[in-house]
């Protein structure tokens, strides 16, 4: 396939492709980062996904009569290998091992959309945020000083997580004061990746009340679940004080 393939390079903030626009290459990354995009019927562009080193940037099920279903564009300096569709066709009658590589990498789109889907019905908003960033770091983050860094500001990672701007901020905060999180300008360093794992995977917090620490399940309600609990002795329950 290497004679079939033409060397792009891309600059960063470079259009890929837009939505609607006819699906006419295959575009594999071999550097930088691109950001995938829609945007909303109020006119707010909403972050789909990211693409980094060795992710086919555009694979469609069928091409010719295909249209862009989102837009994509580079976030940084990139260099991908492109392939016509036409003839990327007759590679694939040729070399039936591509085809099955095609349908591998639509099979594993669809169950990351089915993982984040059940993750935005069951899961709370610190949950998903802290799954969130685990994809992002594997995918994405780059070493840096004190930890991983992944380079998506606080409305992107709200896009990301279906959450507000407000909540996700108050949930950096919380993890920033507890020291396996740190947020900076447009980014956040995972300092600590065990721990933000570990709150991946905990559905329950920790807090005072007159029996000493009491374990209680996050609430669904994404303007409460960051917010402090207070134990009433009478009622005897807790309610979040936003």
């Amino acid at each position: 396939m290497s004679h079939a393939h033409v060397l792009a390079r891309l600059r960063g903030t470079s259009t890929c492709f837009s939505r609607g626009q006819p699906v006419q290459n295959l575009i594999l990354l071999q550097s930088g980062r691109v950001k995938h995009t829609q945007v909303s019927p109020n006119g707010d562009e909403v972050l789909l996904r990211m693409s980094a080193e060795g992710d086919a940037v555009n694979v469609q099920g069928q091409s010719g009569s295909c249209n862009h279903t989102h837009s994509a564009r580079a976030t940084e300096n990139c260099e991908a290998l492109v392939w016509e569709y036409g003839r990327l066709q007759s590679l694939v009658a040729k070399y039936p091992q591509l085809r099955q590589n095609l349908s591998r990498i639509l099979a594993s789109r669809i169950q990351e959309l089915d993982e984040r889907l059940c993750e935005l019905v069951t899961e709370n908003v610190a949950r998903r945020l802290a799954l969130v960033l685990l994809r992002l770091a594997s995918k994405i983050g780059k070493q840096a000083k004190g930890g991983i860094q992944v380079s998506l500001s606080r409305e992107e990672l709200a896009q990301m997580t279906g959450a507000t701007v407000f909540t996700i901020s108050r949930i950096i905060s919380r993890w920033s004061e507890q020291g396996f999180i740190k947020p900076l300008r447009e980014a956040v360093l995972i300092c600590d990746r065990k721990r933000l794992e570990a709150a991946s995977n905990d559905k329950a917090r920790l807090v005072h009340s007159s029996k000493g620490l009491t374990r209680v399940t996050e609430p669904k309600d994404e303007s409460c679940e960051v917010c402090p609990l207070i134990w009433h002795e009478q009622s005897k329950s807790l309610t979040a004080v936003c």
